[in-house]
């Protein structure tokens, strides 16, 4: 059985304000998870503020997003199958492995939430606080 997923893409620059037609929604296969990988069903991915920066091409503190790419960005996810010994499934993860419903990742890829989450939202605004906090900037 094959398994497949579907991801975010990002297609062309917006001039003006960003619009459909600047992502198109792309459907992908899995490869069979390799040694040390998990795999991971999104349920909450982030929508900020910096992201709009990142679709000019232009130098930042970022590098902008690339054209044919998913996006990149903060998501929280359940793992749903693992072949590293440091993830379960069920388990709550967070990445930066973007805009996709399901995906492999390397353990590296992922961390765990530090406390027990009630909700994803809650890990997404306080991993983002806590970073603007470490580098001195708010959002």
């Amino acid at each position: 059985m094959k398994n497949f997923s579907r991801e975010i893409r990002f297609v062309s620059r917006p001039n003006g304000a960003a619009t459909h037609s600047n992502f198109e929604v792309a459907k992908v296969e899995l490869p069979p998870l390799g040694s040390g990988e998990i795999r991971v069903r999104n349920t909450w991915m982030s929508v900020d503020p910096y992201m709009r920066g990142r679709m000019r091409d232009y130098e930042s503190y970022l590098p902008p997003f690339q054209i044919g790419k998913v996006l990149e960005g903060m998501a929280v996810g359940e793992v749903v199958e693992s072949n590293d010994p440091g993830f379960a499934t069920g388990d709550t993860v967070m990445s930066m492995m973007g805009w996709r419903e399901v995906f492999n990742a390397p353990a590296a890829a992922l961390q765990k939430p530090e406390v027990e989450v009630s909700s994803p939202q809650m890990v997404c605004v306080r991993t983002s606080y806590h970073r603007s906090r470490r580098s001195g900037s708010r959002r």
